[in-house]
């Protein structure tokens, strides 16, 4: 018996076992590894913006750098975007309560005059640094007798300071957020005002318009409008309340047609259609074209009014890197000295693209750095573009994947799976030893059988796995006529899989009961997920009058029947006459054989679906009975649907319940209701009799 081979398999199910990816990353539609792009993203591949953790504070200064407060590492960063990556400002952070150390900051502001402001919330105090040099520019808050800051009520004291906001004349505003109050002081340190008081419940957000009008969110997440001196303004409830302070877009075109351009603030260049102005910009100066205003853009750095469409967009192309490696974590195969067989390759490689698979084996485990040391001598294989090839490594409880990755700046190649299989079992374990005596020859004859074994392996695996198609369960869609036909089954070919599989794997019961009342509602149940009631005729108690030739009742004639009392249950002159072969068989004949099926009438409600009903009853019932299929409708019927159990429930009459086609005397009475009804006035039962104890007025 052949060895039983196994694999590891490799792809974005079944993870990537990764121990590092140079210049590769994962595809945007997660089916692979492709090669980066030289375009730059802001987000790291782990979405932590480069490590940092709760970022609740960003500002800008007048260069375009980018400033935020790393609040749980306690420090302020810097973007660096030839690194893209955020790094420490120097000479600050870390927990602590001297300065230029933090506890917990969670505001920032920049002024125009390139003062750095940070509120260090946790030590109640704000730190003001100046970014030339990073000088530590003033400490602002209260301290103890020991110089250790701490919370305080009083003007120029914080209890949590938690935003900071700046306006036009480089005043800080400073949300207080214990002392439930904003604070304003001047550039240089000054408090100027405090306000907010009844207002304001922990402000945590604030932010200053063009108008220099103050915005405050505070925990009852209102937005709260204050003017620059303190007065409250009330509530913004809606976007336009506050779009007036907010600066609009760099180039805009107004509704009378104009053209507004801030090209350097505060100064705004109106260009205005056929106007006499002089062609020159200034703050209020006009620039002289002709025509409608479609669009603006750019050109060469200059800014261009179009009286024409506007040139079609230019979508941004997307550039790789020419190169990248991925190395996968040591594969364990737990044998000693364990020969890898092969790896089969799924990828997608466009042309001037290439991907290339090395291997590394080992009988022990190497630490990742070794094997990102050895030299390119060391590692075999060296496979190209290739999907099913022979591992060449040595043997060893341990392998190695280095996949090149190599593209042409438009286009990449993409890594979808890898499935490396072990230990080797090849073709030439059927030819005689002899052939595996010398090891180069070993090796040129099992590369060789390789080619027939790439083609013929599908085929093996195929029969291997050919037991699968002999399992409902595990059959494909196409397999399950064919799997039927086995058993004589027919599939209705409108059934969804899931009942011809349940109807194949209750299949061996089924023909056990076949030709019985069980076997016959099993299969019903199974086509139509309900199962219903059968009525055998011969069940149902008949009265029989034998006729004789003077017909003299007692005599020669004689009255069959359980029951029978006449003048009670007999009506004379109501009768059948009728013959199936004798006359003393046929009260036993006429009911024998026959059976009935009730069912709900909206399974049967269309031709189409009274035929499959009928169609599974003639191939499931005992070839000798005939049958009446009975639709049950919902009522109560004497003599045609009254048979309890079977056709008929009884129920309590429901109540007060009218639609557009309720009948009376058919489906619904007046009465009323049960718990307004007295007693009967007298009861009639046995031992009550008429013109004795009773009389009726």
């Amino acid at each position: 018996m052949d060895e039983m081979q196994r694999h590891y398999l490799l792809d974005p199910v079944a993870g990537w076992r990764a121990a590092r990816m140079d210049m590769v990353t994962y595809s945007e539609d997660g089916d692979g590894i492709r090669l980066k792009t030289t375009r730059r993203k802001i987000r790291d591949e782990t979405g932590t913006f480069g490590g940092l953790d709760l970022p609740t504070g960003v500002s800008l200064d007048r260069r375009g750098n980018i400033y935020i407060i790393d609040t749980a590492g306690d420090r302020v960063l810097r973007y660096n975007p030839c690194l893209n990556a955020p790094l420490p400002v120097g000479c600050t952070g870390g927990r602590g309560e001297g300065p230029r150390e933090f506890n917990l900051p969670r505001g920032i502001a920049v002024s125009p005059s390139e003062d750095l402001y940070i509120s260090d919330t946790g030590n109640h105090r704000i730190q003001v640094f100046s970014l030339k040099g990073l000088t530590l520019r003033a400490i602002w808050g209260a301290v103890d007798a020991y110089g250790r800051p701490r919370s305080g009520s009083g003007e120029g004291e914080f209890n949590s300071p938690w935003d900071l906001a700046i306006d036009s004349g480089e005043n800080l505003y400073v949300a207080d957020r214990g002392n439930n109050r904003i604070q304003k002081f001047s550039r240089h340190g000054d408090f100027l005002t405090g306000f907010g008081g009844s207002e304001l419940v922990g402000p945590i957000h604030i932010a200053v318009d063009r108008n220099d009008l103050i915005y405050v969110i505070d925990e009852s997440e209102h937005v709260k409008k204050f003017t620059s001196d303190g007065g409250y303004l009330g509530k913004a409830e809606y976007t336009e309340e506050i779009a007036e302070g907010i600066a609009g877009p760099a180039v805009r075109v107004d509704g009378a047609g104009r053209l507004h351009c801030r090209i350097e603030l505060p100064r705004i260049h109106v260009f205005c259609r056929g106007c006499t102005c002089p062609d020159q910009m200034d703050t209020t100066g006009c620039m002289r074209f002709e025509g409608p205003i479609p669009g603006v853009f750019f050109k060469g750095g200059e800014l261009v009014v179009s009286s024409e469409d506007l040139p079609e967009p230019v979508e941004d192309e997307t550039n790789y890197l020419t190169e990248g490696v991925l190395y996968t974590e040591a594969l364990d195969s737990g044998r000693y000295r364990c020969q890898w067989h092969k790896v089969l390759l799924e990828a997608d490689h466009p042309v001037g693209t290439s991907l290339r698979v090395d291997t590394f084996t080992s009988e022990t485990e190497k630490d990742f750095l070794d094997i990102e040391g050895l030299p390119d001598a060391s590692w075999q294989t060296g496979q190209v573009n290739a999907d099913n090839f022979l591992i060449q490594s040595p043997p060893g409880r341990y392998i190695w994947l280095k996949i090149t990755f190599k593209g042409n700046v438009k286009e990449t190649p993409l890594l979808k799976r890898i499935k490396i299989l072990y230990p080797r079992i090849s073709y030439l374990r059927y030819l005689p030893r002899v052939y595996q005596e010398d090891p180069t020859s070993r090796l040129f004859l099992e590369r060789f059988l390789s080619i027939f074994e790439h083609f013929l392996s599908g085929f093996e695996e195929e029969i291997t796995r050919i037991s699968r198609h002999f399992d409902p369960v595990s059959a494909g869609k196409e397999f399950l006529p064919w799997l039927a036909s086995w058993l004589a089954l027919a599939l209705d070919e409108k059934w969804p899989d899931e009942k011809r599989r349940e109807l194949m794997k209750r299949a061996h019961r089924l023909f056990k009961m076949r030709g019985t009342l069980e076997g016959l509602q099993e299969i019903l149940e199974i086509s139509t997920g309900r199962r219903f009631p059968v009525l055998e005729h011969f069940r149902i108690s008949k009265a029989w009058l034998f006729l004789g030739k003077d017909c003299i009742l007692g005599a020669n004639s004689l009255l069959m029947g359980r029951g029978i009392t006449l003048g009670e249950n007999t009506e004379l002159g109501s009768f059948h006459l009728g013959n199936i072969g004798g006359p003393r068989e046929d009260p036993f004949r006429i009911n024998a054989h026959r059976f009935s099926l009730f069912i709900p009438w909206h399974y049967s409600d269309t031709e189409e679906k009274e035929t499959a009903v009928r169609r599974i009853i003639e191939l499931w019932k005992p070839a000798h009975t005939a049958f009446s299929l009975v639709k049950v409708r919902p009522g109560f019927r004497v003599g045609l649907q009254s048979m309890i159990g079977v056709d008929t429930l009884i129920g309590r009459y429901p109540v007060a319940i009218l639609s557009n086609v309720s009948r009376l005397g058919k489906d619904s009475i007046l009465a009323e209701p049960p718990e307004e009804r007295g007693t009967p006035g007298f009861v009639l039962d046995k031992g009550t009799r008429l013109n004795a104890e009773t009389i009726i007025n």
